[in-house]
This record gives C-alpha cells, sequence and structure tokens, in this order.
C-alpha cells in the first residue's frame, strides 16, 4: 500500500485486505486472553484470509513487498527470527525511513493510517507509531534485542544479506549505511532499570 508503484485499484484492494487482517490479529489476542475459543478461531480465519488477500498486490499487479520484507528474509535466514515476527520488528523503522526521505511517501503513509486508525478506533500520529503501539498490544516482540540480536556481526551479516534480496532492489532500497542504520534503530535500548525500551519492568 505505501509503495510507489501502488496503482488507486491495488490500493483500494488492499485497504479490505489491511482491515481484516487487523480484525482477524485483534481477535485473536482478545480470545486468547479472555479464554474464549470462538473469538481465537475468527480471528485465526480473518488472519488467514486478510494475509492472503494482502499477497495479491504481489501476485496479481507486481507489487513488490518492500524493504521491511526484504530485512524480514535477512532475519530468518541469517538469525532464525521467525517471519512473522520479522514484520513485527522491521516494519515500524523502515516506515520512518521511508517517511524521512519522501513527501510521497508521508502522504502514502497519511492514507494508510486513516484505514488503521479507523478499523482500531485509535488516534495515532504515525502510521510507524501505529504499527509499533499495535504490535505491543499484541505482546509480541518489537526489537532486535528482544529476538537476541545486538551483535554488530549479525547485524553486519543481515546488512550485506538484504543487498542482495530481490524484494528490496524491486522497491529500491538505497545504500547500504541506509539499511545500516534502519537495523541499527530496530535494535531497541535498555532503560536503567534493565528492561528493554516499550517493556514494563519485571
Amino acid at each position: 500500500m505505501i509503495s510507489d508503484k501502488c496503482t488507486k485499484e491495488v490500493f483500494r484492494h488492499m485497504e479490505d485486505a489491511l482491515a481484516v487482517l487487523l480484525r482477524g490479529l485483534t481477535d485473536y489476542r482478545n480470545g486468547e486472553s479472555d479464554n474464549n475459543r470462538s473469538e481465537m478461531f475468527d480471528g485465526i480465519a480473518n488472519c488467514q484470509i486478510g494475509a492472503r488477500n494482502a499477497m495479491m498486490g504481489l501476485i496479481l499487479w507486481n507489487i513488490p513487498m518492500g524493504l521491511s520484507h526484504a530485512i524480514g528474509h535477512q532475519l530468518g535466514s541469517t538469525c532464525g527470527v521467525m517471519h512473522g515476527v520479522t514484520s513485527c520488528i522491521m516494519l515500524a523503522p523502515v516506515l520512518r525511513y521511508n517517511a524521512s526521505k519522501s513527501e510521497k511517501q508521508r502522504r502514502l503513509q497519511q492514507s494508510v493510517l486513516g484505514i488503521w486508525n479507523k478499523v482500531l478506533e485509535r488516534d495515532e500520529p504515525g502510521l510507524a507509531d501505529a504499527v509499533a503501539n499495535f504490535v505491543k498490544t499484541l505482546g509480541l516482540p518489537s526489537t532486535l534485542r528482544e529476538v537476541g540480536i545486538q551483535e554488530p556481526a549479525d547485524i553486519e551479516k543481515v546488512v550485506d544479506s538484504t543487498m542482495t534480496d530481490d524484494f528490496g532492489a524491486m522497491e529500491g532500497m538505497g545504500q547500504k549505511e541506509d539499511v545500516l542504520a534502519i537495523l541499527e534503530s530496530a535494535k531497541g535500548r535498555e532503560t536503567e532499570d534493565g528492561c528493554l525500551d516499550g517493556d514494563a519492568p519485571m
């Protein structure tokens, strides 16, 4: 949806996919918290439908997944991070990076943010923060530290691998230093109480 190659037709299709996916994730989390198996199963079904429909942008219109997906491939292949978790960690940092580079990207992100806030009944000011906050409400990792990736050698390996990824190349990922900066911003930081940034004290 935030690809520069996304047309109005594709955006309309992806709008529905995003809404279904957001509702599915929310229902699953609420059902899990309340031990409501019916709500959990409804959430799972909607997540599957939303994820399938989201793939249509690539399958039918050849709209690339983009840099977040490209980095995610390498976090999985080089560091063993589950593919579903990689987006939880990388999407918000990539959105911030893209918004800082392009006025068009900021406009596209605002369009998606409108859908996001409507579906979740929130008033988030920016898409990157909306994604990061939603990930935290789901109880999923949102930083590289949380999945054990913080050593410079590991980060460098992910950067080098990302530079060869087809999805990143399709979208125009920038230079190696750009990818490194994004990964550094995704590491998270340890607070004075010993917690990861964004976590509650134990």
